[in-house]
């Protein structure tokens, strides 16, 4: 809380600014000048307020203001006026495209701080403060100057050489250095840690060496990074097998970093005997060795370091590599030996590596010896939940046969799963996998039997065959997709059973993250969008978690279930951010705005602390997240929330245009893909990417779709709110064509998307002929687009039309009508409502240029003539989704719909088929295992929350107005 009123005066400026309300920031500023405040502070925040402006007047104006402020006599001295005007002077000559800082700008900075320390020599807080706020900023060289100040000014203090050192480190290490920055500041560093590394005393048994010698862990980590920054590695191996420095002396501690380090810089040497006799070393010291294996009656040791898997691979390695033809032999003896120990993983795991062909090769010379040892890996692991993880690379390398007869445990079910998709295709496949299906529900009814004590809170072992059954009922479904099956139920069907199979192992353990993740995506699939997030704050995911995870449920929300829950039900019990997407990712991308102070003041922490190895990590930490691809996305979900939904508090809550339309050059991917189970061989699609609904958005998607929000923009606002390429409608609309000729469009959107970006291209073409002077030297280009836009909407009424009920809604058996609005439904739909949105503004933007236009009275009537049958069109198809999204409502609460789902989930409708059906008249042994399992009421309840959801998604359909 701020007590100080000057100071609450100073943070409503502040506030305005970072609400995108910089007239009002300005006024702020302004009424207390005039009310005769003083101060440099208050001059200063004015500065800061006119160069953060997007008009280049203003921002030349705060630039001379602060010129002022940094000649003025006597010097600025106050250390948060001074932080405000090195960010005034960088804002004053950046922009969204150049955020490149200009060498007089750097000039300047430097001046300022430079003419303070000298007012006031003995102030080791400011050159601190200098440091530390240039580290904020991420102007390494700013803050390498300060560095040096303090190690020059106040050299008593040993951390001030080590500092400036990691920042002539990084100096080097900065993208937007030059080539001759960083041959300066990386010889800088170099000899400045050199000259520490040679301080340390040779033979000392003790810590007592001269102020800037090294002395801890962490400035041996850096002169490291330092040496192979520079390629020194024979000289970094010389230090860490010192005695007085390396790897067993007291400065390093026994972090057992130096060793990966150790091994990694003498593999790039290929330095391979070396390698092998030093791993060789750490292995005899570790209690994997043989010689200490623990008698019957003692407790076998835990494992220590030597016993490390980068240790035994860089074994392997090193042994197959060497010019010593006896290291290959000699490498298997030394590996069994050591696997003879039970207690060692990595020692068995190690011996199937040897013996194992490359990555991506079948059989060797080997085969026969792989195949027993994986035989007796699994007869002695067979109930770890990890055995199947550690078989699976190695059974991808054996020829085809079974290691495996006892179908009764969950990894060799995993391990028969893994054989059916790597050995089978086709309908065969399908037969074989109905039928593993089937084994497998009877063995989780089974286990649930045996866990029928649990704690109910509790994750249980029989999760991992109730996941394993979810995932063969998804490969069912892509099966039936693929073979483009007659009726769609077929590749529906499997989905339905999925959802009822999760419900039934998330009651069972309501925490396991997997089950939860997984029954999120297929209520997704089935256009439950309400029954998602009503389970997703189980995931309890936290804080800067939503960049990695957030999109299991938050991408492409906006076109699957942009409205808030009714306050009703289970929805009740949630938090309104819990209940409405778009306050939550308003409430994530606030986690992105807090991340970016707090990643700094972590940084400065370790720097006190001499945690050098630390602070690159923070760094490179909040890298990634600024140009997170999901933070965009995120942005984006909420532009299209708003238009669809208008909010009477939008305006403040959605993003500002400038941090959408200009992506930077490198985005970062961090979502988290390996959250769910991977059964499936490595060479075919994981099970990860078939349950994405649909496919994830990546560069070009999030390219298009900026743009497109650029678009919308011009068309209902002024052009001078707009960045300067942004206000070029012909740009717009060369940069959607480019993008929807990229042959690699299709694997980032859908089909929906696709015509969504082509129907866009034409809208900013058609505004492009309608500028005056287009208008005036091309008259037809304008009626040629505005007849591209027409043809598009008459082709989504064609679409519409051919249908009662929503287009692509999933039949619940067979002879049955399409009735529940899976995602795809929801998907083109409020595109669609999107589009109409799109063409409403366009109509309006038109009558608005032709009112404006020199153009002739024919001209603008034959505009003005067709913008009328666009107006119908728009009319029409809005009317119609209407009509099909009410019939499909009403079909969901029809009589008997429930039973249905209950009779396609246990294969009951298949009974009443003609016995010369393909698919014969049988229930089949998958759907008696399914009902024995289930149970008739527990799959009703399941059907009835679907059904409920699916009609919560057409109210949001419904709730949409074009006005």
């Amino acid at each position: 809380m701020i007590n100080n009123p000057t100071e609450r005066k100073n943070q409503q400026v502040l506030d305005a600014l970072s609400h995108d309300n910089h007239k009002q920031a300005l006024q702020l500023c302004a009424q207390r000048i005039r009310r005769g405040e003083k101060g440099d502070h208050l001059l200063a925040l004015k500065a800061y307020v006119l160069t953060c402006s997007s008009h280049r007047h203003q921002k030349d104006e705060g630039y001379v203001e602060t010129k002022k402020l940094i000649d003025k006599e006597p010097q600025v001295v106050d250390i948060q006026t001074l932080k405000l005007l090195q960010s005034a002077l960088i804002a004053s000559h950046q922009s969204e495209t150049d955020v490149s800082v200009p060498a007089q700008i750097k000039d300047d900075v430097s001046k300022l701080w430079e003419r303070a320390i000298k007012a006031q020599p003995a102030d080791e807080q400011l050159v601190k403060e200098w440091l530390f706020f240039s580290l904020e900023q991420g102007d390494w060289k700013q803050a390498q100057k300060a560095a040096m100040n303090l190690q020059r000014s106040f050299s008593k203090k040993r951390l001030h050489y080590f500092w400036a050192i990691w920042c002539s480190y990084m100096v080097r290490r900065s993208p937007i250095a030059t080539d001759n920055d960083r041959a300066l500041f990386g010889n800088l560093a170099y000899k400045m840690i050199s000259r520490a590394a040679e301080d340390v005393p040779e033979g000392t048994e003790s810590l007592m060496s001269p102020g800037r010698s090294i002395q801890t862990p962490q400035e041996l980590h850096l002169l490291l990074l330092v040496y192979l920054d520079k390629e020194k590695e024979t000289e970094a191996l010389k230090i860490l097998s010192s005695a007085n420095i390396g790897i067993g002396s007291p400065i390093a501690k026994g972090d057992w970093d130096f060793v990966r380090i150790k091994l990694d810089i003498l593999q790039t040497l290929e330095k391979w005997d070396e390698t092998w006799n030093f791993c060789k070393t750490l292995l005899e010291a570790s209690s994997a060795s043989p010689a200490k294996e623990p008698k019957e009656d003692e407790p076998r040791p835990k494992t220590v370091p030597g016993d490390d898997w980068n240790v035994w691979m860089s074994l392997i390695s090193a042994s197959r590599k060497s010019d010593n033809v006896e290291r290959l032999p000699a490498t298997e003896e030394l590996i069994r030996s050591y696997s003879k120990n039970q207690s060692s993983r990595n020692a068995r795991l190690a011996l199937l590596e040897f013996l194992a062909p490359p990555i991506g090769e079948i059989g060797g010379p080997n085969d026969s010896k792989l195949f027993e040892e994986c035989k007796l890996y699994l007869r002695d692991n067979v109930h770890k939940s990890w055995c199947f993880d550690d078989l699976k690379t190695f059974i991808e390398r054996l020829t085809p046969q079974k290691l495996w007869t006892d179908y009764t445990l969950a990894n060799c079910s995993k391990l028969e799963y893994l054989h059916c998709r790597s050995r089978l295709n086709g309908l065969a496949a399908k037969e074989k996998l109905e039928q593993f299906v089937a084994a497998c529900l009877r063995l989780y009814r089974d286990s649930l039997a045996a866990e029928s004590s649990a704690a109910a809170t509790d994750s249980h072992p029989s999760d991992e065959i109730g996941i394993l059954v979810v995932v063969a009922l998804v490969q069912l479904a892509q099966i039936a997709a693929t073979n483009n099956e007659v009726d769609s139920t077929w590749s529906d069907r499997p989905i339905f059973r999925a959802a009822a199979v999760l419900e039934r192992v998330t009651d069972h353990s309501p925490h396991n993250h997997q089950a939860v993740i997984l029954l999120l995506r297929i209520y997704m699939m089935l256009g439950a969008g309400s029954l998602a997030l009503e389970i997703h704050p189980r995931l309890a995911i936290k804080q800067i978690q939503n960049d990695t995870l957030g999109y299991n449920m938050y991408s492409r929300i906006s076109t699957m279930h942009p409205h808030a829950l009714k306050e009703a039900g289970a929805a009740s019990e949630l938090t309104a951010t819990e209940r409405e997407p778009y306050l939550a990712l308003s409430k994530m991308l606030k986690i992105y705005q807090k991340a970016s102070y707090q990643i700094p003041d972590s940084a400065k922490v370790a720097l006190e602390q001499g945690n050098y190895s630390q602070i690159a990590t923070f760094f490179e930490f909040g890298k990634h997240l600024q140009i997170s691809s999901s933070r965009y996305a995120y942005r984006l979900e909420m532009r299209r929330m708003s238009r669809l939904f208008p909010r009477k508090s939008s305006a403040q809550e959605t993003p500002v245009l400038d941090s959408l339309v200009h992506l930077p050059s490198e985005l970062c991917d961090n979502r988290d893909y390996s959250i769910l189970p991977k059964f499936e061989p490595s060479t075919v699609v994981s099970f990860e990417a078939e349950t994405r609904c649909p496919t994830m958005p990546s560069r070009i998607w999030l390219e298009a779709f900026t743009a497109i929000e650029a678009l919308y923009l011009l068309l209902t606002s002024s052009s001078e709110t707009m960045p300067e390429e942004y206000q070029d409608c012909e740009a717009i609309a060369g940069h959607l064509q480019k993008l929807g000729m990229n042959p690699s469009i299709h694997l980032e959107m859908t089909g929906s998307e696709v015509e969504y970006l082509q129907l866009q291209w034409f809208i900013a073409s058609t505004m492009t002929f309608l500028q005056d002077s287009s208008m005036a030297t091309h008259p037809s280009g304008a009626l040629q687009e505005l007849q591209k836009v027409k043809a598009c909407l008459q082709s989504r009424l064609e679409k519409l039309e051919s249908s009662d009920v929503m287009v692509g809604a999933a039949a619940l058996s067979v002879n049955k009508h399409p009735v529940i609005p899976i995602w795809i439904c929801l998907h083109q739909a409020f595109y669609l409502l999107d589009e109409l949105k799109f063409v409403i503004a366009l109509l309006r933007f038109i009558t608005k240029k032709i009112s404006k236009s020199t153009s002739s009275a024919q001209q603008k009537d034959e505009v003005r003539k067709i913008a009328t049958e666009i107006d119908k069109l728009v009319e029409q198809i809005y009317k119609r989704l209407r009509s099909q999204a009410e019939a499909t409502k009403s079909r969901l609460s029809e009589s008997g719909v429930v039973g249905a789902f209950v009779d396609a989930v246990f294969d009951r409708d298949l009974v009443n088929i003609k016995e010369d059906s393909e698919t014969g008249g049988d229930q089949g042994p998958l759907g008696k295992a399914l009902e024995e399992l289930l149970g008739e009421p527990r799959v009703e309840m399941c059907a009835s929350r679907i059904l409920e959801s699916g009609q919560e998604a057409l109210d949001g359909i419904l709730r949409v107005k074009l006005d």
